[in-house]
């Protein structure tokens, strides 16, 4: 039979790191399996199919990996008035695999959840998604007052400080997630405006984020750095 089973998210760091063990089938009830995966933009919930012996199986199973990170409500589905046609844009599944510590989807996952605490300004929160030895490196010239490499969650504090005291960014937007293993690639657009200059510049980005055992180890900036370092250094007639 198949089953849905609706997850109304109370913690996203703890509840998609979890999550992925459903997806990757780790412990899962004889013959069930994820079928379908459909998270909100806003990580507030997942709606999941499953095929599955029973709902009380499914319900049981997700109760038990997610824990308090999640409200679940499992129901089985009457496939007599059911029909499905996989949706345009959505990524075929990942391989299914066991006692593999992560996999690309959880991955692209908490990078989203990593562009989420930025947008709401829970940059600790986006801290506590990075490993202790973490790096953070910017190339740029020394015009661009953020620019370097930062190391630890002490560098990685003083990144995000040195950045808010130097720019304002009024708008940092993710459009693209490309994953290959522990790397995640993202391309996006920003606007930056200079607080010395009051110069504002819209820039593409590519970002290089490195996850290794559901932590961020590394993040690589790849920005327009002469159009940045232009905001720093000249004035508006």
């Amino acid at each position: 039979m198949y089953v849905v089973a609706q997850h109304q998210i109370k913690d996203p760091d703890i509840a998609f790191p979890r999550g992925e063990k459903l997806i990757q089938g780790e412990g899962a009830p004889e013959g069930a399996r994820v079928l379908q995966f459909y998270p909100s933009r806003d990580a507030s919930a997942v709606s999941c199919l499953w095929e599955a012996e029973s709902a009380d199986h499914v319900q049981a199973h997700v109760d038990a990996v997610l824990g308090d990170s999640s409200v679940n409500a499992c129901f089985e589905v009457d496939a007599d008035q059911a029909f499905a046609e996989r949706p345009s844009g959505c990524q075929h599944p990942p391989p299914r695999s066991r006692g593999t510590a992560m996999g690309t989807r959880e991955n692209v996952a908490l990078i989203q959840q990593a562009y989420l605490a930025v947008a709401q300004g829970e940059i600790p929160r986006l801290i506590r998604m990075m490993a202790e030895d973490v790096a953070i490196h910017l190339p740029g010239p020394e015009e661009i007052p953020f620019a370097g490499i930062y190391r630890g969650h002490e560098g990685a504090g003083q990144f995000f400080l040195d950045l808010a005291s130097n720019a304002t960014v009024e708008q940092l937007e993710p459009t693209q997630y490309i994953a290959d293993g522990d790397s995640v690639a993202v391309l996006g657009h920003e606007r930056l405006t200079a607080r010395e200059t009051g110069l504002t510049r819209d820039t593409d980005w590519v970002m290089v984020w490195t996850v290794e055992d559901g932590q961020i180890t590394a993040l690589r900036e790849f920005h327009q750095t002469a159009a940045i370092a232009q905001a720093f250094t000249s004035r508006d007639p």
